[in-house]
């Protein structure tokens, strides 16, 4: 569910959290590990324009945020795009579940 937005793309309420003074929404202690779907989302970008900010194609971001791990180039590149950590990102591991450390 895409939250109704009156011009103003601060979504402190959608998410429950108030953002930092970059206009960021930094991790807090409750939630300082999130998917990558959850992180493109919360920034409300697309997997397309993620990936043109990352520079890598889209649909490796859909293989990602399916299971898919990712390359530690491509995690870096992710993390850098959304202003993020590659630590503070659950990426999935090579069995299909999410592992905090990305491997």
């Amino acid at each position: 569910m895409i939250p109704y937005l009156d011009g103003n793309v601060n979504s402190w309420w959608y998410t429950g959290r108030e953002p930092d003074t970059t206009g960021r929404y930094a991790a807090g202690s409750d939630d300082a590990v999130k998917t990558l779907r959850d992180a493109r989302l919360a920034l409300f970008l697309s997997q397309q324009d993620l990936a043109g900010k990352a520079k890598i194609g889209r649909s490796t971001i859909a293989a990602i945020e399916a299971g898919t791990p990712p390359r530690l180039s491509t995690a870096r590149a992710l993390a850098a795009a959304l202003a993020m950590k590659p630590n503070d990102i659950d990426w999935p591991a090579k069995d299909g579940k999410a592992s905090a450390d990305g491997n």
